[in-house]
């Protein structure tokens, strides 16, 4: 908890905002979207211990709806081992919901071990792709203690973002997914991460 609260004083700027969901057997929105670092702190400090059900396909959809009328950059951040047990939602429309709304994702990748056979690796891998898909990360924290390196990973990434933009020549706005990629062609030793598409707008 304490690693969340020390990420939103960093992140947060005056013209940024904020909201939290928690995820049990329903995804609840816990805080509106706001700037007061306080209200989201105060938020987090009376969560209790997790327990029962997780729907957390359910939480990333309604986060990404939430967000996708807003203006500006759209970053959700995920708090959890990545296990889903009753979410309404399945992977495939939650990754057309982030798409949809420009949403970037994050996670905070919970409840590691070394031990592959106590590892839930289908719940690995929906959270690498969520991220590898929206051009966000996962980062993975092998004890408790990691955490607030985690979070300062996260909160250095979204400080050092480029925004690109481009307009298709012939795109006929039907509302479907186009694929992009992108490299740099001049630093063949870079890593880049990027957004692997969008949906054209319908019009």
């Amino acid at each position: 908890m304490q690693a969340a609260i020390r990420f939103f004083r960093k992140v947060l700027r005056p013209v940024d905002q904020a909201a939290i969901y928690s995820v049990s057997s329903v995804a609840t929105l816990e805080q509106p979207l706001t700037n007061d670092v306080r209200a989201l702190m105060q938020t987090i400090e009376h969560f209790g211990k997790p327990e029962g059900a997780t729907a957390l396909l359910d939480a990333i959809g309604r986060a990404a709806a939430y967000l996708g009328p807003h203006e500006g950059r759209k970053v959700i951040v995920i708090v959890s081992d990545g296990v889903d047990t009753v979410s309404n939602l399945d992977f495939d429309t939650t990754l057309q919901r982030a798409f949809a709304a420009d949403c970037q994702i994050y996670a905070v990748q919970t409840g590691y071990t070394d031990n592959a056979n106590l590892r839930e690796l289908t719940a690995e891998r929906r959270l690498q792709v969520f991220t590898a898909q929206t051009g966000g990360a996962v980062y993975v924290p092998a004890v408790p203690s990691d955490l607030d390196a985690a979070f300062a990973q996260v909160a250095a990434d979204l400080a050092q973002q480029y925004v690109l933009s481009y307009y298709a020549k012939d795109d006929p706005h039907d509302g479907c997914f186009r694929t992009i990629s992108l490299s740099v062609t001049t630093r063949s030793n870079l890593r880049v991460r990027s957004r692997k598409g969008y949906y054209s707008p319908k019009g």
